[in-house]
């Protein structure tokens, strides 16, 4: 499955699961942290690294698009864990 198709499913599966349970008081977040920069990403070959990093760095320039850590990725997890995000119902 794609990263892509995966990603839809995700969401979907959100957005059903949070129309089931809206009444017991359920909330589903679906989230995508976006490009994070992980271990597996050192065996690349180099080619494959100076891609991704010019890639990167035009998306990173453009705005749309920015590689996070691991930590900065999680971010969002967090915080969607937190008792503080209860607030995000629709």
């Amino acid at each position: 499955m794609t990263t892509r198709r995966r990603s839809r499913a995700n969401v979907l599966f959100a957005v059903e699961a949070a129309r089931r349970w809206a009444a017991d008081g359920v909330v589903a977040n679906a989230l995508n942290p976006g490009g994070i920069w992980t271990p597996p990403q050192r065996r690349w070959s180099a080619e494959r690294r100076a891609q991704n990093e010019r890639f990167s760095r035009q998306a990173e320039e453009s705005g749309l698009f920015r590689m996070k850590s691991p930590e900065q990725g999680a971010v969002t997890s967090v915080f969607l864990a937190a008792a503080r995000a209860g607030a995000l119902r629709p």
